[in-house]
């Protein structure tokens, strides 16, 4: 098999957090993949039950793991169904706008490095509020891999990266032009 867009994730599994594979990344929604790199402040005392209310009933029967990340793919995937028209870019950003109005009225920080695929696109956000946002890097047309964008949490290799902003959205559709937005 070949594909033109690939995402890999490795868990680093949260101290109490259940391990089993319906907590593992990526979440796939048809041709849509998603993996998230953060968390929400204590989520189960917090957004837990704030993000389910917010949900479809079908997205909500839909989860099947117990993280934070699956459940910000599950509010995304409602955004997507409630705006189906709406770019990939513009549910994320839909997304991490629900989220921090839930995380303001709770008072909760989070982060929310997340990347998503439908196949054709790629978007990136590197997101907090009230704490720090893990790094992340993207890279385009290193000599090693011409013809390709790579984003990782850190360098994987020596080359020319660039660091992402905080709280930006990283787009790259089927040319490979990289653009950057500010949320």
């Amino acid at each position: 098999m070949e594909s033109d867009c690939i995402l890999a994730y490795v868990r680093s599994a949260t101290p109490g957090q259940a391990l089993h594979m319906g907590n593992c990344q990526p979440f796939r929604r048809d041709r849509t993949l998603f993996i998230h790199n953060g968390f929400i402040q204590h989520f189960r005392q917090t957004l837990y039950r704030a993000i389910r209310d917010r949900l479809s009933d079908e997205i909500y029967q839909s989860i099947h793991g117990t993280t934070d990340s699956e459940h910000i793919f599950a509010l995304f995937v409602n955004e997507v169904q409630t705006a189906p028209d709406a770019s990939i870019e513009k549910a994320l950003s839909q997304t991490l706008i629900q989220l921090t109005q839930l995380a303001q009225s709770d008072q909760v920080s989070f982060s929310a490095n997340v990347v998503i695929s439908d196949g054709h696109s790629l978007v990136a956000s590197r997101y907090a509020l009230d704490t720090s946002a893990p790094s992340l890097y993207w890279l385009r047309d290193d000599p090693n891999y011409p013809n390709a964008v790579m984003i990782a949490s850190e360098p994987l290799f020596a080359g020319n990266w660039h660091s992402f902003p905080t709280n930006s959205l990283l787009v790259v559709k089927e040319d490979l032009e990289v653009h950057i937005n500010r949320l």
